[in-house]
């Protein structure tokens, strides 16, 4: 790291700060900062809020911005032993979010965009600066003194690198710190937004969680309040508690429809809590879901209905409860004596445990319910590292492993997978890509997968794909439902059937239907740009993730669309592209008014 610093340092010195226009996710882009630093965090808590008055896409150099953060980021967890470490992006006051002074790199007027300034912050409970010291922290080669340097190591020059990107980028970064308390760096920022892009976050009108009453059990209390905003912005109704004994009087006094816990908690944990809830007749049957990482995972059987990996992400945390809710459902179902066909396939003799890998939420999803359909037991990973991570501290049957993703690719994560685990610890690794070309399948089996599933994966083809992981009983195959081409409608709730059963009232299917309705028209917004700017590869970026979130949840034509856009800018031809743009915005305000 020092050394890729001094080299970043020297570039940017000799050549100066050169960076991209192109629309990106904030959301995505603090969540990717967030996983490149948490193995680092230890057993910090890492903790991350998009104020949801935050455009979803914005316009700008996100690996530059992600750059940033992520110095911040590493910065305060060097230096924290103890306490948490809290990102957040909110709207600020700044007065040039009034007009647009940056002008596209393209020389374009940027008449369609929208300028919103953007406060974003990296606090930590670390040890704190002396203020006859802080004008020291932002030159090159610097610390605060040279115990520091001694102490903590490193070169000085995050800080430095930091702030010349914030100010290339036409914002600025201040520090506010006090010794034995910690520090807060903040960076402002005006960011353009395309007109076309600038939807907010969605707040609780109609989403799946919304009317639930849950509990959140954490004894942090940033922890506490970023969870309840985070989940009453779903509707959800949100009582919090700071400990075990806090959370049993709760469950006393009012009636929960789910229970959220923390695993780390002093006096009693997030396991002891579940089993004294569980010993309680009125409170036995509560699903549970526990915040762990994965070295701490629950082997108690049947104690939590879901573990969720920290960092939270909110729309994550979010599918996983709508999942464990539906569920619930067929579960009581099933025990009143209705075992209808939304039950789905019969589960295995013998549940895998499946570790899915996954960087997509609205994927993550549909994988879990799919998994869970098939009886098996699931557990999730944002990226390669995260995996690579998870299967060293546990043991899985099976990895369903993405290709593409970012901090670690599958391919990647599966080479190191097979050269560090032994023999006896391997897992069965099966590769899920949007890719059907033979160098693609080649380099999958050459990485050492086992085995190779085309997005948008069928329950039956899943099915029969893990009936090849070894000392697997033999089970039933997954009956296939057959897509309606009737309507975009149809075609959209076949392939929910397929995955989650015929139940259309299922909370997790509106939560489905409402990230895709969500989703799309950002990466609409954010094509649009990036063919007006000619730039073929965000364009083909931008195409392969539209064609892998709409035909995974059955938006056949919008995603042929898409695959049609990819190939063409992965050959630089964008002749063409703009009559394919406009059939991919009319077929999306059909399946909008379908599906609304």
């Amino acid at each position: 790291a020092i050394i890729n610093n001094i080299l970043d340092f020297s570039s940017l010195e000799a050549r100066g700060t050169v960076l991209e226009d192109l629309p990106f996710s904030l959301q995505a882009c603090v969540d990717e900062a967030i996983a490149m630093v948490a193995p680092a965090a230890g057993a910090l808590e890492l903790v991350s809020y998009v104020h949801q008055q935050c455009p979803g896409v914005v316009v700008g150099d996100s690996h530059r911005l992600k750059q940033v953060l992520v110095n911040l980021l590493a910065n305060a967890i060097k230096f924290t032993e103890t306490g948490e470490v809290l990102l957040t992006v909110a709207p600020s006051e700044d007065d040039r979010g009034q007009s647009n002074d940056r002008a596209p790199a393209d020389g374009t007027t940027g008449d369609r965009q929208v300028p919103v300034a953007l406060s974003l912050s990296v606090r930590d409970t670390g040890i704190g600066i002396a203020p006859d010291r802080l004008d020291r922290l932002f030159t090159s080669f610097s610390q605060v003194d040279t115990s520091t340097t001694r102490l903590y190591g490193g070169s000085g020059l995050g800080l430095a690198i930091s702030k010349s990107l914030v100010e290339a980028m036409g914002g600025t970064i201040s520090v506010e710190s006090a010794p034995g308390v910690g520090s807060t760096f903040r960076v402002d920022l005006v960011l353009p937004t395309d007109a076309d892009a600038a939807v907010l976050v969605p707040t609780s009108t109609g989403t799946a969680l919304s009317g639930l009453r849950m509990l959140v059990v954490d004894d942090n209390d940033t922890n506490r309040q970023v969870l309840r905003l985070q989940l009453e912005a779903a509707g959800v109704d949100v009582e919090v508690a700071g400990s075990g004994a806090d959370a049993l009087t709760a469950l006393d006094g009012s009636s929960f429809d789910v229970a959220v816990l923390d695993m780390h908690m002093p006096g009693m944990d997030g396991a002891q809590l579940a089993a004294r809830i569980r010993s309680r007749p009125a409170t036995a049957a509560l699903p549970l879901v526990l915040l762990t990482s994965l070295d701490s995972m629950s082997q108690e059987p049947g104690l939590f209905d879901a573990q969720h990996c920290k960092p939270v992400r909110a729309a994550a945390l979010r599918a996983e409860v709508a999942e464990v809710l539906r569920r619930g459902q067929i579960t009581a179902r099933a025990a009143a004596g209705d075992v209808s066909s939304d039950a789905g396939p019969v589960a295995v003799h013998t549940p895998l445990r499946v570790l899915l890998v996954e960087d997509n939420v609205v994927n993550q999803s549909v994988g879990r319910a799919m998994l869970a359909r098939l009886g098996h037991l699931v557990d999730v990973a944002d990226n390669g590292r995260d995996a690579l991570h998870g299967v060293q501290q546990n043991a899985y049957d099976v990895v369903l492993m993405d290709v593409h993703m970012p901090v670690m690719d599958g391919l990647e994560a599966t080479s190191a997978m097979r050269a560090q685990l032994p023999d006896d610890r391997q897992p069965h690794i099966i590769a899920l890509t949007a890719s059907s070309l033979d160098q693609d399948r080649q380099a999958c089996a050459d990485a050492g997968m086992d085995g190779f599933l085309l997005k948008p994966v069928r329950l039956a083809q899943l099915a029969d794909a893990l009936r090849s992981a070894p000392a697997r009983a033999a089970a039933p195959e997954a009956p296939g439902a057959v897509p309606s081409q009737a309507s975009l409608y149809d075609g959209v709730h076949a392939r929910l059937d397929d995955v989650l059963g015929p139940d259309r009232d299922a909370p997790v299917r509106r939560q489905l239907i409402e990230a895709l309705l969500q989703q799309t028209p950002e990466h609409l917004a954010g094509l649009a740009v990036a063919l007006a700017r000619s730039d073929t590869a965000a364009a083909a970026a931008l195409a392969h993730t539209l064609k892998g979130l709409l035909g995974n949840l059955g938006a056949t034509t919008l995603a042929g669309l898409s695959g049609e856009v990819e190939v063409l800018a992965g050959l630089g031809q964008l002749a063409g592209t703009d009559g394919l743009l406009e059939r991919m915005r009319h077929e999306y305000e059909l399946l909008r008014q379908a599906l609304a």
